[in-house]
C-alpha cells in the first residue's frame, strides 16, 4: 500500500480536473477496488480526466511526488490488471469516449480509450467495416483495454489480435511525456513500439488515442451450430476442418456444463443433452460460401455430428452467438461463483489438455465447464464454487494453476488473452526463465524507473524461481573464412559456435553485424563498417512442421524457399514475400513489407516466437507457438525490423496458412498515372478479398517483366490485381477488377497457376535492390493509400530535376512503395539522401533507405527516445550493427 495522498496534492489534482472528476469517499473508491477477478485492491483516490493533456499533467504530478497509479476502463479484466495492487490513484479513462476520425479511403480508425468495442463496430458498420478484435465483453470493455491485454475473441482465428490491426498510439509516458508511436500506415519503419507496448497490461504507459486499422465487412456470411454428443468428435471436427485446408471466421466450442447454463439464462437454442456444440462461421464472397458450407458439413457428418443448423438470416445468427457471448454470465445462474482460466495450447493437443482439465476439477471436487476458442487452442475452463467456503476457495487456485501447468507442459502459454495481471504473476516462470523475465524487467526499468505504472502487475520479483533457461553449451572459437569489404567474415556452423563467438567479439569490445542472404542488399555490410560480420546461412535447419497447428519451426540461415518447398507437400505456406534465397532471419529482421501485406500481414504478424543471440552470446527466447500468448512483454517485436540492433535471430517459429486451392491474377496497362490510381482506388472502396494490388511505372515493371519472362500489357504504368482462395471466390473478384479496370479504358492480361505465382514473384523480386544492379539509392517509403499517386508525382519530378532514372512500385492497398534511382546524385543529395528525399516529397516521414548509397534509416517520430531506451536495454554497449539508426 502507497503512503497517503497529502491534502495539497489532492488540491492540486482537483484543480487539473476539477472536483467533480475526482472521487475520494469510501463507498466511491470501493467500486474500483475490483474487476472481474478475484483480485482487490482499494485505491486511495480516483480521477476522472477528458484529454491527454489532463492526463500528462496528472501522470507527471504524481512521479514527482512518487505516487503510484493505474489506468482503468471498463474494469472488465479476468487477471486482476486494473486492480491497483499498491493503492495509489486510479486514473479512469471511461470519459475519455470519442471516436476521433473514421477513414474509409485510408481504412482507418482514430479513437479514445474509452470507446467500448461494440460502439466502435457500431459506428463502423454503418461504413461498410469492421475493427478485427471482437472480445466477448465487447459490450462493455474499452479499446484501451483491448489494447492493454492484446485482447483476441471469435474471429482472430482468421483475423489475428488486437496487435493485428493496430496501427499507432499517442501514450503518455510513466514520467508524463506525450509520445506517438507508429502512424497511420501499415509500414513504419523503426522498432516495433506498439507492438512492445499492445499486451503491456498498462504497465509502460497510457494510451490515449488510438489508429486502428479497420477492414471492409465481408460480403457473406454462414454461421452454423454443430451440435455433438462427445466433445471428442467436436474436437475432431476443429482439427479435420484446418486440415482440410478451410480457415473459418470462427471456431466455438461449449460443452454440457455451459450449454445448460445458457439455454436456463438466454435460450439461444442450444440441446440441453448435447455433449458440446460447436458455432462455426465463415465469411468472403458469396460464390465460394454453398461450397464451403458444404465441405465442413461433410466433415462434421463424418465426425459422427448429430445436428447441424445454418443461420437463414441475421436475427438467426445473432441468436446463436448470444449464447456464446453470453456463456460467462449465463453460469451466474447456476454457481454463485466462478474462476475464468486462460490458456492456450497447440491445437492438435487440445483433446489432451481437455482430459487432464477433467481431472483436475474431479482431483478437487470443483465443477468445471468449458467454453473456448477452439480454432486456435485458447482454452476457457470455467471453475465454478462457492466463494463463502473458504477451503473450497484455496481449491479454486490450486486447480486454476495446474490447469495453466497442464498448458504450459503441452507446449502452450499461461495467457491466450486475459493477461498475467496480478493473478499468474507465480505461473510466469513456467513459460519463461529467469533470464527472460530480467530482459522484461530492464525494459520496465528503462521506462518506469520508479516502478510506479500500475505496479505489482506481471513480473515476478527477482529470484522467485526460475524457469527452464536456454542455455547453450559453449562451441570452440572459429576463425573467419574471408573477407566482406575488408571486413573479417565469420560463418558458425551451428548456434553454439555463433554463442561462442559473439561472446570472444563481445568481451574485446569489437563490433559485429550479421547477415544472411547479402546479395538482396548491396552495400548494407560496408554501410554497418564493423569489426566482424557474421554470416549466419549455415543455421538452416527445420526444427518443426505441426501441420496440425499451422506452425513451422526453423533456424534463421534457412532460405524461404527452401522452407516453403517443404510445406508445400503438407499443401501450406508461409505468407510472407521476399525473394525465395532470403533468410528467414534476414526477412526478418529487415521486416520490410511485401506485396500482399494487405491481405496476410507482414513479418510481425506472421512470426509467433523467436530466439535470439543478444550481445553477450547468450540465447534468449520470446513468444511460443501459439497465435494468442499475451503472457509477459512481447518484446520479440522488437527485434522484427531491427535490422540486427538488438540481437542476432538464430530460430524463429512462424504461423502458416493453407495453400489457396485457386490464384489468379491480371496486369492491365496505363499510358497516365491518374487512370491507374483511379482504378486501383476504385478495387479497394469495392470490399474484394484482393491479395494483390500492385501499381508500377514503365521501369518498375520492365524490371518485373525481365523477372518473370511474360510479355504485359503497354503503357507507361501498370496495374497488377490478384486473387487467391476458393475458385469460385477468385474467378468472381478477377471479374470485378478487370470489369473496373475496362471502365478506366485499360486493356488487362489474365494469369492464372503456375503463371501468377511467376508473375508474383516477379513482383516480389523487383521490390529489393539486389534486381536493380545499376541504382545507386533507394527507399521503401510508407504513405497513406490516398497520396500514392502524389508521391509517385513528387518521385518522378525528383527524377526529373536530378536526371536520373527511377523505378517504382508500389503496394495500392497499403501505400507501402518501393523506389530505386538508377545513377549517381549530385549535390546536396549526395551528402544526405533521406533529407533531399523527403524534403522532395512534402510530408514523407516513413522512409527505409536501402542500396549501395544508403547512408542512414530515418524514421522520424518523437518516440525516439524510446527506440534509445530499448536499444542501450538490449545492446548496452552499441556492438550490434553500428551505424544503423533507428533512432
Amino acid at each position: 500500500m502507497s503512503k497517503s495522498i497529502p491534502v495539497g496534492l489532492k488540491r492540486t489534482l482537483s484543480c487539473i480536473i476539477g472536483s467533480e472528476s475526482l472521487i475520494d469517499h469510501p463507498a466511491g473508491l470501493m467500486l474500483y477496488s475490483y474487476d472481474s477477478s478475484l483480485q482487490t485492491g482499494i485505491p486511495q483516490l480516483v480521477l476522472l480526466p477528458d484529454t491527454t493533456e489532463q492526463i500528462a499533467e496528472i501522470v507527471a504530478l504524481l512521479y514527482r511526488e512518487g505516487v503510484p497509479y493505474s489506468a482503468r476502463g471498463a474494469g472488465t479484466n479476468l487477471s486482476g490488471g486494473s486492480v491497483p495492487a499498491r493503492g495509489g490513484v486510479v486514473i479512469c479513462l471511461s470519459k475519455m469516449r470519442r471516436i476521433l476520425q473514421i477513414d474509409p479511403v485510408n481504412q482507418t480508425a482514430r479513437v479514445q480509450p474509452g470507446v467500448t468495442n461494440l460502439t466502435l463496430q457500431q459506428a463502423l458498420q454503418k461504413q461498410g467495416f469492421f475493427f478485427a478484435p471482437d472480445p466477448a465483453s465487447q459490450r462493455v470493455s474499452t479499446i484501451g483495454g483491448n489494447i492493454a491485454e492484446n485482447s483476441g475473441g471469435p474471429h482472430c482465428l482468421k483475423y489475428g489480435v488486437t496487435t493485428n490491426h493496430v496501427l499507432g498510439m499517442r501514450v503518455v509516458t510513466p514520467a508524463g511525456e506525450i509520445l506517438e508511436f507508429g502512424s497511420d500506415r501499415l509500414y513504419t519503419p523503426g522498432l516495433d513500439l506498439p507492438g512492445l507496448f499492445i499486451g503491456s497490461e498498462g504497465t509502460l504507459g497510457i494510451a490515449t488515442e488510438i489508429i486502428c486499422r479497420i477492414l471492409p465487412l465481408p460480403r457473406a456470411t454462414r454461421t452454423m451450430l454443430a451440435v455433438y454428443d462427445a466433445t471428442e468428435d467436436a474436437g475432431q471436427t476443429v482439427s479435420d476442418i484446418i486440415a482440410a485446408g478451410i480457415l473459418p471466421a470462427t471456431l466455438e466450442m461449449m460443452d454440457n456444463l455451459v450449454i445448460r447454463a445458457v439455454e436456463e439464462s438466454l435460450h439461444a437454442g442450444y440441446p440441453t443433452d448435447a455433449g458440446a456444440v460447436l458455432i462455426i462461421e465463415v465469411d468472403g464472397v458469396e460464390e465460394a460460401l454453398g461450397w464451403v458450407v458444404d465441405r465442413i458439413e461433410s466433415i462434421c457428418r463424418r465426425n459422427r455430428v448429430r445436428d447441424i443448423r445454418i443461420a437463414q438470416s441475421e436475427r438467426e445468427r445473432d441468436f446463436l452467438w448470444a449464447g456464446r457471448r453470453g456463456a460467462f454470465g449465463a453460469v451466474a445462474r447456476l454457481f454463485p461463483n466462478y474462476s475464468v482460466s486462460d490458456g492456450t495450447v497447440p491445437r492438435a493437443k487440445l483433446p489432451e489438455v481437455l482430459r487432464r482439465v477433467a481431472q483436475i476439477g474431479k482431483t478437487y471436487k470443483l465443477p468445471i465447464g468449458n467454453v473456448f476458442h477452439a480454432g486456435d487452442g485458447n482454452l476457457h475452463p470455467l471453475i465454478f464454487f462457492d466463494a463463502r467456503d473458504r477451503g473450497q476457495l484455496d481449491h479454486v487456485h490450486q486447480a486454476g494453476r495446474e490447469i495453466l501447468i497442464a498448458c504450459a507442459e503441452a507446449g502452450g502459454t499461461i495467457s491466450g488473452e486475459h493477461g498475467i495481471g496480478t493473478e499468474k504473476i507465480e505461473a510466469m516462470p513456467l513459460v519463461f526463465g529467469e533470464r527472460e523475465i530480467e530482459l522484461m524487467r530492464s525494459i520496465k526499468r528503462k521506462i518506469d524507473p520508479a516502478d510506479l505504472c500500475n505496479p505489482g502487475k506481471i513480473l515476478p520479483p527477482p529470484d522467485s524461481g526460475r524457469g527452464e533457461q536456454v542455455e547453450e553449451e559453449p562451441g570452440p572459437g572459429i576463425k573467419s573464412t574471408s573477407a566482406m569489404g575488408g571486413v573479417p567474415l565469420y560463418e558458425p556452423k551451428d548456434v553454439s559456435e555463433l554463442c561462442a563467438l559473439m561472446k570472444s567479439l563481445g568481451s574485446k569490445g569489437r563490433t559485429f553485424a550479421a547477415v544472411g542472404g547479402v546479395a538482396l542488399f548491396p552495400g548494407l555490410p560496408h554501410l554497418c563498417m564493423p569489426d566482424a560480420i557474421i554470416r549466419t546461412k549455415k543455421l538452416r535447419t527445420i526444427v518443426e512442421h505441426d501441420a496440425a497447428n499451422l506452425t513451422a519451426t526453423a533456424a534463421a540461415g534457412l532460405s524461404l524457399g527452401e522452407l516453403q518447398k517443404v510445406l508445400r507437400k503438407e499443401n501450406q505456406f508461409l505468407p510472407l514475400d521476399a525473394p525465395p534465397q532470403s533468410t528467414l532471419g534476414g526477412i526478418v529482421a529487415a521486416g520490410l513489407p511485401g506485396p500482399r501485406r494487405y491481405a496476410y500481414g507482414s513479418a510481425r504478424d506472421a512470426v509467433l516466437g523467436i530466439k535470439f543471440a543478444d550481445y553477450t552470446g547468450r540465447i534468449l527466447k520470446a513468444g511460443g507457438k501459439t497465435v494468442k500468448n499475451v503472457a509477459g512483454y512481447d518484446y520479440g517485436k522488437l527485434l522484427i525490423g531491427s535490422w540486427g540492433t538488438l540481437g542476432i535471430l538464430t530460430e524463429i517459429t512462424f504461423r502458416l496458412l493453407p495453400l489457396p486451392e485457386c490464384s489468379a491474377c491480371f496486369v492491365a496497362g496505363f499510358e497516365r498515372l491518374a487512370d491507374a490510381g483511379r482504378a486501383g482506388a476504385r478495387i479497394l472502396e469495392a470490399g474484394l478479398s484482393h491479395s494483390l494490388l500492385t501499381l508500377l511505372n514503365l521501369r518498375g515493371l520492365s524490371v518485373a517483366a525481365t523477372t518473370a519472362g511474360h510479355a504485359l500489357p503497354a503503357g507507361q504504368y501498370a496495374l497488377i490485381g490478384g486473387a487467391e482462395g476458393f475458385g469460385p471466390a477468385v474467378k468472381r473478384q478477377m471479374a470485378e477488377m478487370q470489369d473496373i479496370c475496362a471502365g478506366v479504358s485499360a486493356e488487362s492480361v489474365a494469369f492464372e497457376g503456375n503463371n501468377y505465382a511467376e508473375i508474383l514473384g516477379s513482383v516480389v523480386q523487383a521490390c529489393y535492390p539486389h534486381r536493380h544492379e545499376d541504382s545507386f539509392f533507394g527507399g521503401c517509403i510508407s504513405v497513406r493509400p490516398e497520396d500514392l499517386c502524389g508521391t509517385i508525382e513528387a518521385i518522378e519530378k525528383m527524377e526529373r530535376d536530378a536526371g536520373v532514372v527511377s523505378s517504382v512500385v508500389t503496394d495500392v492497398s497499403t501505400g507501402t512503395i518501393f523506389t530505386y534511382f538508377s545513377a549517381g546524385i549530385e549535390g546536396p543529395a549526395a551528402q544526405d539522401l533521406g533529407t533531399v528525399l523527403r524534403e522532395a516529397i512534402a510530408g514523407i516521414r516513413m522512409v527505409t533507405l536501402l542500396g549501395k548509397a544508403a547512408g542512414s534509416f530515418i524514421t522520424g517520430g518523437s518516440h525516439s527516445m524510446w527506440q534509445r531506451q530499448m536499444k542501450e536495454g538490449f545492446d548496452p554497449h552499441s556492438l550490434l550493427n553500428p551505424g544503423l539508426e533507428l533512432w
